[in-house]
């Protein structure tokens, strides 16, 4: 499963061309996929045009009443990711811009990355034809003075938006978060925070160049690259201090394995005295509980139909009377008959369908002579 995400703040004219080009993207890339758009207290349509949506295509949508930000929404749109799926390990998250800015063309080579084994796929759009000369030099500048402070080995471009996860990796994430958000900046700095945090429990990452200009019918950008690139270059030495390795809480609550207290190890148990064994008070049922079981008479197993029945004294035959008569003879072959198939049938022979045997041959007169 694919989950599409797409935060949204005033997008009337250009999240439904998202949406659709989105639809229109997974029909010839065939991948099975669902919408998650996150309404961020819009003042604009976009309220009307995503419940239009939302009843067409395979969408789920999440409307704010007041505006929380772009951290808090595209947190929220992952921490949704990662409570909708079964299959971490299988499934993919990708973040969209709901401005149209992103070439949506492209993500199906960032999605086949993922698919040969990368934890990240990140979209490098440094050399992108339509970015204006801001763009360039703050996408260019970023990373190289971002590098002295924090290491995302195989990102190039550490502010796109435009990224591909491991659904894994955002479980991972969101465990080490808690209930604390793990996104605190916005703008570009948001991106650059989680691309450090995420890319700490990503075994690989890697780059797609994309030199695609942006998409017909998207609005002009508002951000100010050369202040949000100074406020992600704050963000990346804020960073720093995270620990290089990730501490992640257990899977389950502390101290709980199946409704049981968690054994501690060998050398960090007790040894008990014989004394301490005898007089420990749980033990008092137990002693009793073994005590009535040897008290009890054994029984005898039963014995099954398969078994052996031991040996029984033969019955003494009972005296023939005197007065019965005497046995019938039979002749010869009147007994038990053998059945036998397709031999003789007709013809007198051992089969049931001849004749049954004759007793024996009377003997010849004798000669009057």
């Amino acid at each position: 499963m694919i989950y599409v995400l797409v935060p949204a703040y005033d997008e009337a004219p250009t999240v439904g061309l998202l949406l659709w080009k989105v639809r229109q993207l997974f029909t010839e890339f065939p991948r099975e996929y669902q919408l998650i758009v996150v309404n961020d207290g819009s003042t604009d349509a976009s309220d009307e045009v995503l419940s239009r949506y939302e009843r067409a295509l395979s969408m789920t949508l999440v409307t704010h009443k007041r505006r929380e930000g772009y951290a808090r929404s595209l947190e929220e749109l992952l921490r949704l990711a990662v409570g909708h799926t079964d299959r971490p390990r299988r499934d993919i998250a990708v973040t969209l811009q709901a401005d149209f800015s992103d070439p949506v063309d492209e993500l199906p080579e960032l999605i086949k990355r993922i698919e040969g084994g990368a934890d990240i796929a990140v979209a490098d759009r440094r050399q992108a034809a339509s970015a204006s000369r801001g763009e360039r030099w703050a996408r260019r500048l970023l990373p190289a003075l971002a590098r002295a402070a924090v290491k995302v080995p195989g990102a190039e471009d550490l502010v796109g938006t435009m990224r591909v996860y491991r659904l894994a990796v955002i479980e991972r994430l969101v465990r080490e978060a808690g209930d604390a958000p793990f996104l605190t900046r916005e703008g570009w700095a948001a991106d650059l925070e989680l691309l450090v945090r995420a890319g700490r429990h990503a075994r690989k990452i890697e780059s797609v160049p994309v030199k695609a200009p942006r998409m017909e019918g998207a609005r002009a950008s508002r951000r100010h690259h050369l202040r949000d690139a100074w406020l992600a270059l704050r963000a990346a030495f804020a960073l720093r201090r995270l620990p290089a390795t990730p501490q992640l809480p257990p899977e389950r609550p502390e101290g709980e394995r199946a409704g049981r207290p968690e054994r501690k190890p060998r050398h960090e148990r007790h040894e008990r005295t014989p004394q301490e064994r005898q007089n420990r008070p749980d033990r008092a049922p137990r002693q009793e509980r073994h005590q009535k079981q040897k008290q009890k008479p054994k029984q005898e197993p039963r014995q099954h139909r398969h078994e052996r029945q031991p040996d029984r004294p033969e019955a003494t035959p009972a005296p023939a009377a005197t007065t019965s008569a005497p046995a019938e003879t039979r002749p010869a072959g009147e007994g038990r008959r053998r059945r036998r198939r397709g031999r003789g049938r007709g013809k007198g022979g051992g089969g049931g369908g001849g004749q049954p045997p004759q007793g024996p041959a009377p003997a010849p007169a004798p000669d009057a002579s």
